[in-house]
């Protein structure tokens, strides 16, 4: 996901809610959906049982449940971006008949993951996809690793590729699994020149703003390998996307915001300094055609 932390993507969806009016503004998505998670469905509940529940406790209209549903699977498939190498393996382990399953712990339906991955350009039948809240057992605990094992490797060499290093490597080898940790982006950060960066993020923009960042920056999970942990910028462009983009989009924000405060309508950028800002600026505000912008 572009996100630092998975569950900022609901505290995004919060926003995008209370902006379409489909909750009030005393009404916190994130909060209301913890809520249920921690207290009213199992720890393998699927985002059909969860909604179920959001609907009884909140008393909210059937309608209303239908349409955040919707937007939070409308959002999950905007945030997941692939990491091209790891596509480009799968695609050479299929071009060599190897038998591949996608094994998660995960609430989404089957038929979303299978969309979100054909996306992404893996195209796999549902029957390779082995999700916790379909059959009831998760990762973490050990008890999909159990019925992987039994029932699908049936005493065949396997390895998995994950991220965690406890679900994804110690759980699956103590099951008699091969495993291959390849670190997420979020891990990559903590691990490199600029970890700091993971403790100073204050909020889901920030989130979303770092969460772009280093998905552009560790697409490849073995970036850091050549470089020691020193996040190096190879080209103009990517210093582009992930420092001045964020100066930049920073400084416009910050300028309409004091232009609406001061109930400015006008805006002059002096050169020579003003020629480059006005480019972005002008780029900046026809993204936002509907606000009505200086």
């Amino acid at each position: 996901r572009t996100v630092l932390r998975p569950e900022d993507v609901f505290a995004l969806l919060n926003k995008m809610l209370h902006k379409k009016g489909l909750l009030t503004e005393d009404q916190n998505f994130m909060e209301m959906r913890n809520n249920i998670r921690c207290n009213y469905v199992s720890k393998y509940y699927s985002l059909d049982e969860l909604y179920e529940q959001l609907e009884k406790v909140y008393a909210l209209k059937s309608t209303v449940i239908e349409d955040i549903y919707n937007e939070e699977i409308t959002l999950e498939k905007k945030m997941i971006l692939p990491r091209d190498i790891m596509v480009k393996l799968y695609h050479s382990l299929a071009q060599k008949n190897k038998e591949l399953y996608i094994v998660s712990d995960m609430y989404l339906p089957k038929k979303i993951i299978v969309q979100i991955l054909g996306n992404v350009g893996i195209n796999i039948s549902e029957k390779q996809v082995i999700l916790s809240n379909e059959l009831k057992m998760e990762k973490s605990d050990g008890t999909l690793w159990e019925y992987y094992s039994k029932n699908i490797v049936l005493g065949k060499k396997a390895i998995h590729i994950g991220d965690d290093e406890n679900t994804d490597i110690s759980m699956a080898i103590k099951y008699g699994i091969e495993a291959y940790r390849v670190m997420s982006v979020a891990d990559m950060l903590k691990n490199s020149s600029v970890k700091e960066l993971y403790a100073i993020c204050a909020n889901e923009v920030e989130s979303l703003v770092i969460g772009k960042v280093i998905a552009k920056l560790f697409n490849n999970p073995f970036s850091l390998n050549q470089t020691r942990g020193q996040v190096v910028f190879e080209d103009k462009e990517l210093w582009g996307y992930c420092i001045w983009g964020n100066v930049i989009n920073s400084y416009n924000n910050w300028l309409i915001n004091m232009s609406k405060a001061e109930g400015i309508n006008r805006l002059f950028f002096l050169a020579r300094d003003g020629y480059l800002l006005k480019q972005c600026y002008d780029y900046f505000v026809s993204l936002c055609p509907a606000e009505n912008l200086p």
